[in-house]
């Protein structure tokens, strides 16, 4: 179930399925088309590709939705290099490990009898490896670290052993309301595991829980309700956006697309993509013609652009910025003295990002976008707000994790939070992020006072960067 759900979820734009099509062509038809294919990516020609799907890719996927999913893989790995074909898969897709200039993905086409791309998937590349020294790293544990049980520490190590080198993870356990701290970090030949809870990093998509806290907090304050038009806000006459509530720009079913369309300019920094995006480009973006991807409460999408939205509506519905609201609601109530959206100001060590091959990478700046992923934070300091959620009194985050839609039978969202019901009944709150450099995830049971908090510096780019998640999801199991 959990697997189903994070990849229904995307967090981050590198997945992508829309028509599974039934082609049978030869393999230099496929080099062909694969090759134009690479040829008009790089030239940025998004149309060209759009013509080269079959109508029911078409209908399935919009030229905006193409153009939008290009830019945004270009945005994150740059220019495609070359392309080894690995095989068929499920007698109709084309495997091919595709490498791009700051990763490596790998690709799945379906063409059919008319050399039209009918099926289109893409995800980043993980490859087994039966390389005997990665397989046996020299696993050291700190004096701190030796309370630690032997599943867990298994579980990390095999979860851990092909990251690149230098890579960092920060991990609480919290047990029943007990909680301890590990952390793990990759050398040459070892796999340490110690104590690194003081240490900051990025991260990401977890701040969009923070920021539909502000908004909880303002709706329990009578600032705003949340099936409040944001129209009252915004003041804007579109007719597309007047409807959307600010519940739905929580819960992800505004129907605003995943990256405001002028955010992937020719000029954009591919490295620190939304250093540059400020407020008068979010204005721009919403006083100029948007297309929905769903009506407003529609549907399930999520959406960066919803999100960045949010944290600059409620700055204007409460006559304070961001910043201010992240601090008196969130950071000051409870007492997340180290964590901020500035690190300029930050009193913790901060960790460098790396990129998906090990290389250091930019921080990341989010401008007009810090509501969707600007905060950084240590692990000792989100034990803090998980343990705030297990407290009854805090009807802020209570708020944040009642569901407000309907997925299916099992999975829905809160505000903010990601909800998934286990056999027991027990509900599961979660969500993870990524930066250029850094991934998170953080998964809480409530009624039982357990949660697991992933904090790295290993790239979403990375081939292995699914074991973050994996990792979150088997410990807490382990509990």
């Amino acid at each position: 179930m959990k697997i189903g759900f994070q990849s229904l979820v995307i967090l981050i734009p590198l997945f992508f399925f829309v028509f599974q099509g039934l082609g049978q062509v030869s393999e230099t038809d496929r080099k062909t088309v694969l090759d134009l294919f690479q040829e008009k990516y790089n030239a940025d020609d998004y149309t060209y590709i759009f013509n080269m799907f079959s109508s029911e890719l078409q209908n399935e996927l919009t030229l905006e939705k193409t153009k939008e999913f290009l830019k945004s893989i270009k945005a994150q790995v740059g220019q495609m290099e070359k392309n080894e074909f690995l095989g068929m898969e499920s007698n109709s897709f084309a495997a091919f490990k595709s490498f791009f200039e700051k990763g490596v993905l790998k690709m799945n086409i379906s063409i059919d009898n008319r050399n039209l791309i009918n099926g289109f998937f893409v995800k980043p590349f993980i490859e087994t490896s039966n390389n005997e020294e990665q397989q046996q790293l020299a696993i050291k544990l700190t004096k701190s670290c030796t309370d630690i049980p032997d599943k867990q520490i298994q579980l990390i190590t095999e979860k851990c052993k092909n990251f690149p080198l230098n890579s960092e993870l920060s991990i609480a356990i919290i047990n029943n309301g007990i909680s301890k701290f590990i952390g793990v970090k990759i050398t040459e030949d070892t796999l340490l595991i110690y104590d690194n809870s003081h240490k900051a990093f990025e991260i990401g998509s977890i701040t969009k829980v923070f920021t539909s806290t502000i908004l909880a907090s303002l709706v329990l304050d009578k600032t705003i309700k949340l099936d409040q038009p944001i129209k009252s806000v915004l003041k804007t006459r579109k007719k597309d956006i007047r409807k959307i509530t600010f519940k739905q720009l929580s819960n992800h079913t505004s129907g605003f697309p995943r990256l405001p369309t002028n955010l992937m300019s020719s000029a954009v920094n591919v490295s620190n993509p939304y250093q540059h995006y400020n407020e008068k480009h979010l204005l721009e973006y919403l006083n100029n013609p948007i297309k929905l991807s769903n009506l407003p409460g529609e549907a399930f999408e999520y959406s960066n652009t919803g999100a960045g939205i949010l944290a600059y509506l409620l700055s204007i519905a409460s006559s304070k910025d961001y910043h201010q609201l992240l601090d008196e609601i969130v950071f000051t109530k409870y007492n997340m003295t180290v964590s901020t959206y500035d690190r300029n100001n930050l009193s913790a060590e901060l960790v460098d990002g790396l990129g998906a091959l090990g290389e250091k990478v930019p921080h990341w700046d989010f401008a007009s976008m810090e509501g969707a992923g600007g905060i950084i934070s240590t692990t000792k300091e989100l034990s803090k707000f998980a343990f705030a959620q297990f407290d009854t009194s805090n009807l802020d985050l209570t708020l944040t994790r009642k569901s407000t839609f309907n997925i299916d039978h099992r999975r829905s969202v809160g505000l903010g939070w990601l909800i998934m019901k286990e056999d027991t009944g027990e509900e599961r709150f979660w969500h993870n992020g990524g930066t250029g450099g850094f991934s998170s995830s953080m998964i809480l049971e409530v009624e039982s006072k357990n949660a697991i908090i992933i904090l790295s510096n290993v790239s979403p780019f990375n081939q292995h960067s699914n074991n973050i998640d994996a990792l979150c999801f088997g410990l807490i199991d382990l509990i």
